[in-house]
């Protein structure tokens, strides 16, 4: 879409659908606004090494999200990924270098 609009190549955006107009102007405002302040706020509240975490579970959410709400499937890699980015978070969690 974007580089759509940057080339002047305006015609091709008459053929996204309004179900994909929602979805982008929902990512817009949840996974845009309400994200930062939250995560703004927590940055207040938390050490920044744990804030940061959040980095790393959030595709694991989406993956949940996107299962249960509209039946994406899950494969066994995307199991295994889950995983390793939950054994991860929980290493630099445990780690001696990280200070709460």
């Amino acid at each position: 879409m974007t580089i759509s609009i940057y080339m002047g190549d305006f015609s091709r955006l008459r053929e996204i659908s309004s179900e994909s107009w929602l979805a982008i102007l929902y990512l817009i405002a949840f996974g845009s606004i309400i994200a930062y302040s939250a995560y703004m706020t927590l940055l207040r509240c938390e050490p920044t090494a744990r804030v940061v975490t959040h980095a790393f579970v959030n595709p694991i959410v989406a993956v949940i999200l996107g299962a249960t709400l509209v039946g994406e499937p899950v494969t066994i890699y995307t199991i295994i990924a889950s995983f390793l980015i939950v054994t991860s978070v929980i290493g630099i969690i445990r780690s001696p270098d990280f200070s709460p």
